[in-house]
């Protein structure tokens, strides 16, 4: 615009050198737009952040990949909100670095995760940021905690209808590094109270974990009760019956934990079995849906 100054920063950005040839595509001239936005792998990422049309658009014009960016960080759309607090341009700067980053890991010869694994990052990343600048900001003690190395965390819970007498379970493993892996839901036609219900939920958990040959596996309830179970010589619960088969089959898995933990640290498998409810069963595999994508994310944040 005229009139405006530009900030060095994006000076030294716009001006930055680059190889004739993409180092992540076949394509034989490399500039800003296209390492950024209109490579395959950038295409890519930006499509799993959910802002490939946004970014086709601002790619419409026949511009500069210096016009391209400024509109992103500055235009009209740059102050929605993407995740809340954090806003479009918030995360288009974020995501540019991170891009750029990633391809001069490559450049390097050091391997780079699929596209879905860089859009979780980036957005874990971007909250942290944006998070640390709240006056509200303090490190999480209650959320979730990622697993010990070598281990995978399944996290089970369960949704209770008492005057219908069903219910729903919810499970969702993931890796040391906080990474998605799998989630399912399922529903349950009859039950006749919520213990019976969290006990169906640890069951069906268990066995989704085993149908994906997991090994070390450190299991996570909100249920104090279905933890206790686990953790004893004997079953006096009338779901006994469940936590017998629960404990063979656990003897099938290497390395085996049970833990209790907050309902704040059990959010994703909460609203898988809440969605259970008014939805088919379902089983995500590596990509989770879109509505876990925020709580999932807050997750691995710090603050």
């Amino acid at each position: 615009m005229a009139g405006t100054q530009v900030h060095p920063v994006w000076k030294k950005l716009w001006n930055l050198k680059v190889p004739a040839k993409c180092v992540t595509c076949p394509a034989q001239v490399e500039d800003l737009r296209h390492v950024l936005f209109t490579c395959s792998r950038a295409k890519a990422v930006w499509s799993a952040l959910g802002a490939g049309e946004l970014i086709a658009q601002s790619l419409a014009l026949d511009r500069a990949g210096s016009a391209v960016l400024e509109d992103l960080l500055a235009g009209d759309h740059a102050s929605k909100i993407y995740m809340t607090p954090v806003t479009f341009g918030e995360l288009c700067a974020v995501a540019c670095w991170y891009i750029w980053w990633e391809r001069r890991q490559l450049m390097h010869g050091e391997p780079i995760p699929p596209p879905d694994t860089t859009a979780f990052s980036i957005q874990a990343l971007v909250m942290n940021y944006v998070r640390s600048y709240s006056k509200q900001s303090g490190i999480q003690r209650l959320g979730w905690q990622k697993p010990p190395e070598g281990m995978q965390k399944l996290n089970v819970d369960a949704s209770f209808i008492e005057d219908k007498e069903e219910g729903a379970t919810g499970a969702v493993i993931r890796d040391a590094s906080g990474l998605f892996v799998r989630a399912s839901n399922s529903c349950i036609p009859i039950v006749y109270d919520a213990t019976m219900a969290e006990a169906m939920a640890l069951w069906n958990g268990i066995q989704f974990a085993k149908s994906l040959g997991c090994s070390n596996l450190l299991i996570s309830s909100d249920s104090l009760e279905v933890v206790q179970e686990m953790n004893s010589d004997s079953w006096p619960s009338p779901a006994a019956a469940i936590y017998i088969d629960c404990v063979e089959a656990l003897k099938e898995f290497g390395k085996v934990i049970t833990e209790h933990c907050p309902g704040e640290a059990n959010q994703v498998a909460h609203e898988l079995a809440r969605i259970a409810r008014d939805d088919p069963p379902n089983v995500w595999l590596d990509n989770p849906p879109n509505f876990l994508i925020p709580l999932l994310v807050d997750n691995v944040t710090l603050i």
